[in-house]
């Protein structure tokens, strides 16, 4: 059985179901955020405030633009490892907090199609030949709080 290729020209209803993704690595991982949820990216040029007692997942704070912003380590929140080396900050929104998540690279911005059920808030797409988890903001706020909810702690700062 021959499966068509998700890109194929023509094909209206798989164009529909693309979404503008930003396209971003975790140390050998690639992984998808909508665009919709993205606020700004840019450089992490100094150093993170560490935050005493947090969990593993937090980073630390950093000051942004005179606001002090909470900062995820992306690989210790995905189960992928530790992004001591993170370069780029993710800005994103959640329920009117903002939140900056810690990645090792921005690849791309693309149009891509997710495949298949969602597990645990994530879905998968085959994108470009190798294969990258697309996350949204209900997974990382769902996490957010069901981890935060573990250690007996009501805000990540």
């Amino acid at each position: 059985m021959n499966n068509p290729d998700p890109a194929e020209p023509g094909d209206q209803s798989r164009e529909e179901d693309r979404e503008r993704t930003l396209v971003f690595r975790v140390g050998a991982e690639r992984f998808g955020l909508p665009l919709v949820m993205v606020v700004e990216v840019f450089e992490l040029s100094s150093p993170l405030m560490p935050v005493p007692g947090a969990p593993d997942w937090i980073s630390g704070v950093i000051n942004h633009h005179g606001q002090v912003l909470p900062v995820l380590d992306m690989g210790a929140f995905l189960d992928v490892g530790s992004t001591d080396a993170a370069e780029q900050i993710i800005l994103v929104e959640l329920s009117g907090e903002s939140l900056g998540l810690a990645v090792g690279q921005i690849e791309a911005l693309e149009e891509v199609r997710a495949e298949g059920p969602a597990r645990q808030g994530r879905r998968r797409s085959w994108h470009r030949g190798a294969l990258m988890e697309l996350i949204d903001t209900d997974f990382i706020q769902g996490s957010i709080q069901r981890r935060l909810a573990e250690i007996g702690r009501e805000s990540i700062i």
